[in-house]
């Protein structure tokens, strides 16, 4: 994490403690689609994951409830464009998204994956790509340009919701050769499933990234300022964007709860807890 962002971190520690405003209680809402993405949540309507422990706990921390609706993930979207929902547990950043949502580390680390049929027997350059049916899931990132591989001569199929155990039937079916996620969750579907007709590529992606939360600047709690840190001259992003939360703002102090669990080694302990469950058996050829 940048010096710049952690010393922003490290000045907002101080106001977790402050308290809520009188006749002000806080319930943050936070949205995730219908579908499961274990280990981090199960399928609607049973909200069990990392997801709901990590916020249940940051919201602990700074005094404010924390009640989660599952929606489409189209209606996720609306909903943090408009503000009745405040955040996205884990949100891709992207130049159309940073115009509704204000952006924070999350305390996760995030890396990408791929699976395919087993004849793919190489997704590493963008020539790899040339060729092949590609799943995604509307309302996603489009992973292919994210991770330096939309120049490739691909062809898409669009679904509007998905979980990870479909698009691993789909593949084992013939009706695509590929798909792009997150690592862990993709890791776990795939070991859960036990399949033997689906090829998981680790080396896809070699980065490891902090992963972020969008939080609606339209939220009744969304405090914005000028950042001082925007850099202009640099592309915006997660760690360069042209606002801030105030401090002690609700979002604010959610994220310093965040970093402070990091720092702690609670994110690590509840990361430990539900990753650890299930990839020990991947077959030993996933590469």
């Amino acid at each position: 994490m940048p010096s710049k962002l952690i010393l922003l971190l490290m000045l907002l520690l101080p106001v977790l403690s402050l308290p809520i405003l009188a006749g002000d209680a806080v319930t943050l809402t936070m949205a995730y689609r219908t579908t499961e993405k274990l280990p981090f949540i199960a399928r609607a309507p049973d909200n069990h994951g990392l997801f709901e422990d990590m916020y249940l706990e940051a919201a602990r921390r700074i005094g404010v409830s924390l009640q989660i609706v599952r929606l489409p993930k189209v209606r996720v979207i609306k909903g943090l464009m408009d503000g009745s929902v405040d955040f996205y547990p884990q949100f891709t950043f992207s130049d159309s998204r940073q115009g509704y949502c204000q952006f924070v580390a999350n305390g996760l680390r995030v890396n990408y994956y791929a699976i395919s049929r087993p004849e793919v027997k190489r997704l590493e350059r963008t020539e790899d790509f040339d060729g092949l049916v590609m799943l995604h899931v509307l309302g996603n990132p489009d992973y292919l340009g994210m991770l330096g591989f939309g120049e490739a001569r691909v062809t898409r199929i669009d679904v509007a919701e998905m979980d990870l155990q479909k698009a691993i039937h789909m593949i084992e079916k013939g009706r695509a050769d590929a798909y792009l996620y997150e690592a862990e969750p993709l890791e776990y579907a795939l070991a859960q499933s036990r399949s033997t007709k689906v090829q998981l590529h680790r080396r896809l992606h070699q980065g490891n990234e902090w992963a972020s939360l969008g939080f609606s600047k339209n939220s009744r709690w969304a405090e914005l300022e000028p950042n001082p840190d925007y850099d202009p001259s640099i592309p915006v992003g997660v760690d360069n964007q042209p606002q801030r939360f105030v401090a002690g703002s609700v979002p604010a102090r959610l994220a310093a709860a965040l970093y402070e669990m990091r720092q702690d080694g609670t994110l690590d302990t509840l990361y430990q807890r539900y990753l650890n469950a299930a990839t020990d058996t991947l077959p030993a050829q996933s590469h």
